[in-house]
């Protein structure tokens, strides 16, 4: 499972009824004698980097009770970084941006923008190129966001960089 998303789906098989427990450790189940539970690591899970869960056959008359365990190991989490905050000038209309996303899961991502109506050349690509338009020319300032994409089990990771546009520098050299 993954350190951004803690919640791991049971689905057990017992022919009579059956409780779910630990080994050691501190995370919550939704229901521990529903054989389709969720298990929500705790912090000395996450701490450990893994958690040992058992399920145990119950009301077995006079059989023995029977038992499975299964180790969930917990990954890091998904890290994205957007890049540093930059200033350009109106008359610019090329902004080139990298970012990464490194983690368990996934290295890949999308550049979005709010309320930005400039445009990507790759927006799937880390290092790409945002146009902005003129609307965000007007609005003095575009955020642009990038996210992982890939997740798997993580849940996505955001991080964003704000480009603030200047108006364009005009001289008068006085001539005629």
């Amino acid at each position: 499972i993954c350190a951004n998303n803690l919640v791991f789906t049971l689905n057990g098989n017992v022919p009579t009824t059956g409780q779910w427990s630990t080994v050691g450790g501190d995370g919550t189940f939704s229901n521990n004698t529903n054989m389709s539970s969720t298990y929500t690591a705790g912090v000395a899970d996450t701490t450990a980097g893994n958690v040992t869960v058992v399920l145990n056959s119950t009301n077995n008359g006079s059989c023995a009770a029977a038992t499975d365990t299964m180790k969930l190991v917990i990954g890091n989490g998904i890290y994205v970084e957007a890049g540093d905050n930059q200033t350009i000038c109106a008359n610019i209309t090329n902004v080139s941006i990298t970012g990464s996303v490194t983690g368990l899961t996934t290295n890949d991502g999308i550049w979005t923008s709010s309320g930005g109506t400039g445009t990507f050349d790759n927006p799937t690509s880390l290092s790409t190129v945002y146009h902005p338009s003129s609307a965000d020319t007007t609005a003095g300032t575009v955020t642009l966001y990038l996210t992982s994409t890939n997740n798997v089990n993580c849940n996505p990771v955001v991080d964003s960089v704000v480009v603030t546009i200047n108006s364009s520098i005009i001289i008068n050299g006085g001539g005629g």
